[in-house]
């Protein structure tokens, strides 16, 4: 498909503004339940909101860049079945991209961490062809393991495993996201020593150039975040707590 360009959004709203959203499953409650889901069309009409205010959709490993304004980037956690059959059908009638984290040794069986009961997760085949469409596929660590219970070593192996993995399927990964969101006080250098610029958590915050590029924050969206909810989350509580 034709993805919009980074020409297509405007600079200017108070500096440089850029956030990342983080998603998990797509699709109805009655399939999927609301834990880390959100509706199809919850997920167009989020999208859609940003694009009718001139922001510009990036891929993940874009978002971090020096100059970059009036952007987004939108992220998919764990490379789940639903996703790829109920999100990428709105991706690509929004003609945006996307990164889809894939947990390497997990790919093609089920979602067993904490707070998932076996939940599908998309095959090589399928991550094949999302990265054919225009998506990136991400690197979300070998297991899924949480890296507060990991020293260094055990974090670059993580990561390091998962990158080959990717790689040796057809795969080319640019970013990382951290389990959970949870690091440590050496994380980003573990990030950085398994080859990786960019990096992401799940913190509730706006992307600043203050922030360190291997631990970029991200607004996690949950299955009532309609609209309303959405400006309340991203642009109305930060302001409050002076983040933004």
């Amino acid at each position: 498909m034709a993805l919009r360009s980074r020409e297509n959004y405007e600079s200017g709203y108070d500096g440089a503004v850029r956030l990342v959203l983080c998603y998990h499953k797509v699709g109805s409650e009655s399939v999927e339940g609301r834990w880390i889901n959100v509706a199809p069309d919850t997920l167009r009409k989020h999208i859609s909101f940003f694009l009718r205010r001139g922001y510009g959709v990036l891929p993940a490993s874009e978002i971090g860049g020096t100059g970059v304004d009036r952007a987004i980037a939108v992220t998919f956690d764990d490379g789940f079945v639903s996703m790829l059959e109920n999100g990428l059908p709105v991706l690509e009638e929004l003609k945006v991209p996307a990164t889809i984290y894939a947990v390497s040794e997990c790919v093609g069986g089920g979602a067993n961490w904490e707070g998932n009961s076996g939940e599908p997760l998309a095959d090589w085949s399928a991550l094949r062809n999302a990265q054919q469409m225009g998506m990136e596929i991400g690197n979300h660590t070998a297991t899924h393991m949480s890296f507060l219970n990991l020293d260094q070593a055990g974090q670059v192996d993580e990561i390091s495993r998962c990158h080959k993995r990717l790689v040796d399927e057809g795969l080319e990964p640019k970013t990382f996201c951290l389990p959970y969101g949870h690091y440590t006080s050496f994380s980003s250098k573990a990030i950085a020593e398994a080859g990786y610029e960019t990096g992401f958590t799940v913190e509730k915050r706006w992307v600043s150039d203050r922030d360190d590029r291997r631990l970029l924050p991200r607004f996690a969206m949950s299955y009532g975040d309609a609209v309303p909810g959405l400006l309340y989350k991203l642009f109305i509580r930060p302001r409050i707590q002076g983040q933004h």
